[in-house]
């Protein structure tokens, strides 16, 4: 039989040739890790134990070596190498290089977050390392975690535990130990939590994807205590974008997480090749072709460079005179480079009301026509249709670029719930400068809208802050729920004020209420433990359990004492049952110490006694058994009910000290019933004088 924990000694020499250092600590998978030597290369080394119960067969032991052989030939300098396998006084060992440096997981324990850069050049090595190994030998990794990736000293990601991954490859027969679990529910992929058989490459991208995430946003997409919720959550949860989270994180950085975290593997990165070229051309500032649709790509293969971007549309040249193109050229481009940088910086622009008020008023003084940029997003109205002139065909109104500009502003505020006042005012000032009808009456409809979606917006906050509240209130925990209430701080946290007082000072009443009726019932459940102890103490334990029973107090802890000695003498009679024809030795009050043989017929129990001429049986009679005889037969009952029949018997024969000390395990009742015993103490004192 394996030990579910063995221990290695320092000076401990595995096979003649790992020298065993002192312990580390235990690895992500429940394998004990120490520091060790290698006596030949005069080189520190990393010992697996791994964790096993059960019967271990040769068979088991010659596929657990030749699979690690298998990851041996793995040689990457973002993989830490696994150099040997076997079996050692009945345990599986490991043995892996050893390097420098700190786990990610402590990383992020001290600095929460990463910069996009620093994560993006960490996941292209990992990328790059997971790549090889899955072309090189079909391995998948399984485990792939902040706990199992190492930075070393030198800034290097490196993989442990390529040796407790599963080899994907019928050349080599998967390895299992018997209570041994491959990979972290935080970290599974759908596949894995299903129990796919069928796991490849895109599984391992799902969970490297997880870390990205937890990388840049400080947590992974999900988190509980629960393991089924957990699991549940790799099935069908929906992650919140890693941008609306960190917003210093780029659009097209948040787009390949995205991809990453697809819950059907079909529509992940198909292979690792094409992630590693994503992730490099962020790294070197190109746009990743993640986000890029057939067209676009069609349009780069047939002309040599991309398709513009639809955020920069055509400008549109008057020939009337090359000053007025160059100066035309200005305007436009500022615009539309404003525009760029709302769309793709929302949450940093949208408060910014000066940049939009700076470039309308520009607009409006420059007296020049441009063809501003198309409506982009679900609210944005085409500007009014009218019959233009061929000369005026190039000559648009200030107040056409303006209303695309407000109304782009607009629109992205809806899409990113942002600043609903600043986009409402820049479109009652664009009413206020134009007097155009149909713009007016687009301005309004936008203003409308705005409003219902602030509305809306401050409803799910105030949905969110109650319901969490009244989690906290439902575990009486009223503090709680109005310090969440009062230190609400973040979006509209102005306008829910009031309702969130008023919520708060609800709980407060709340609160008030409960600390009276939970000092009430504190009170009644004192007097009904203090029944219950007077009735314990002297020994009516049935009596106590009945009124247990029928007493709307109810506590498992008292419960369990309560029914252990009203089953006091029945255990001690099922304990005898279990010794029937055997003979043992017994202690009673009068006779002593002697050997009787147990008999039981039927209920009764008899106990034969040897004597000089003849057998004589007597009925077993629990009152004449001392007190450690009954004590043998009580070792199924709880402690505390043991100790407390221990004291009421002291207590009997007027050993007041030493039903004290056995009162001092009592649990839940020692209090009580050490108040009864000073009680019956000291009417003791009374009644000698």
């Amino acid at each position: 039989m394996m030990n579910l924990r063995p221990e290695l000694k320092p000076g401990t020499v595995i096979d003649g040739k790992f020298e065993v250092l002192n312990r580390l600590s235990e690895g992500s998978l429940g394998e004990d890790l120490y520091l060790g030597k290698h006596l030949s290369l005069s080189r520190k080394i990393i010992i697996k134990i791994l964790p096993q119960r059960g019967n271990i067969s040769k068979e088991q032991i010659e596929r657990f070596i030749q699979s690690t052989k298998l990851i041996a030939s793995i040689q990457h300098s973002n993989i830490l190498s696994a150099y040997e396998a076997g079996e050692f006084n009945g345990m599986y060992f490991l043995v892996t290089a050893y390097e420098k440096g700190c786990f990610l997981k402590e990383t992020l324990k001290q600095r929460n977050r990463l910069d996009e850069l620093e994560s993006l050049k960490i996941i292209f090595e990992l990328a790059k390392a997971l790549n090889y190994a899955w072309h090189k030998a079909k391995v998948l990794h399984r485990n792939i975690s902040p706990d199992t990736i190492l930075i070393t000293s030198d800034n290097q990601a490196m993989l442990t535990e390529f040796d407790l991954a599963k080899i994907m490859t019928e050349s080599v027969k998967n390895m299992t130990i018997t209570g041994f679990t491959v990979g972290n529910p935080m970290y599974m992929s759908p596949e894995q939590v299903r129990g796919r058989k069928d796991l490849d490459c895109r599984s391992d991208i799902y969970c490297l994807g997880i870390v990205f995430y937890e990388m840049l946003c400080g947590k992974p997409p999900f988190t509980d205590d629960s393991t089924v919720r957990l699991m549940e959550a790799q099935l069908s949860g929906k992650h919140t974008p890693v941008w609306q989270i960190n917003p210093l994180v780029s659009p097209q950085c948040s787009e390949i997480i995205d991809k990453m975290l697809k819950k059907e593997r079909e529509e992940r990165y198909a292979n690792w090749d094409k992630l590693i070229e994503d992730i490099q051309g962020l790294i070197y500032h190109e746009t990743p072709d993640a986000g890029r649709t057939v067209s676009e790509k069609a349009h780069e293969k047939s002309h040599g460079h991309p398709k513009p971007s639809p955020y920069r549309e055509n400008i549109k040249y008057s020939t009337v005179s090359n000053y007025f193109l160059v100066f035309m050229g200005i305007v436009i481009v500022s615009a539309i480079t404003l525009l760029f940088a709302i769309y793709y910086n929302p949450e940093k622009n949208l408060g910014d009301a000066n940049d939009i008020s700076n470039m309308l008023e520009n607009l409006e003084n420059s007296k020049s026509t441009v063809t501003a940029p198309k409506a982009q997003g679900k609210h944005i109205a085409p500007a009014p249709v009218q019959k233009k002139t061929q000369v005026q065909q190039h000559r648009e109104k200030p107040e056409d670029a303006s209303w695309k500009l407000v109304s782009s502003f607009a629109a992205e505020t809806m899409k990113n719930r942002g600043n609903f006042d600043s986009a409402v005012g820049k479109l009652e000032d664009f009413k206020k400068k134009y007097n155009n009808a149909a713009y007016r009456k687009l301005a309004d409809e936008q203003i409308s809208s705005l409003k219902k979606a602030k509305q809306s917006a401050i409803e799910a906050v105030m949905k969110n802050l109650t319901a969490n509240a009244m989690k906290f209130a439902e575990k009486k925990d009223f503090q709680k729920a109005i310090n969440l209430l009062a230190a609400y701080n973040a979006s509209f946290a102005a306008e829910t004020a009031e309702e969130r007082m008023k919520l708060a000072k609800n709980f407060e009443n709340k609160a008030s209420e409960w600390a009276v009726e939970k000092s009430r019932y504190e009170e009644k459940k004192q007097e009904f433990v203090n029944e219950i102890s007077s009735l314990i103490i002297k020994g009516q334990y049935k009596a106590a359990a009945a009124n247990y029973d029928v007493s709307e107090f109810k506590a498992d802890d008292v419960r369990k004492i309560v029914e252990g000695l009203a089953s006091i003498n029945k255990t001690i009679m099922e304990s005898f049952r279990k010794l029937n024809g055997k003979e043992i030795k017994i202690e009673t009050l009068d006779e002593g110490e002697k050997t009787v043989k147990v008999i039981v017929k039927g209920d009764y129990i008899n106990l034969e006694e040897k004597m000089e001429t003849a057998l004589i049986q007597r009925r077993l009679d629990i009152y004449q058994l001392t007190n450690s005889e009954k004590m043998k037969h009580l070792t199924d009952l709880p402690p505390e009910v043991k100790t407390i029949f221990l004291a009421v018997e002291n207590i009997k024969v007027r050993k007041y000290r030493d039903a004290e000390k056995c009162l001092d395990a009592a649990g839940v009742l020692k209090k009580p019933l050490i108040k009864q015993l000073s009680m019956i103490e000291e009417k003791a004192k009374i009644s000698q004088e």
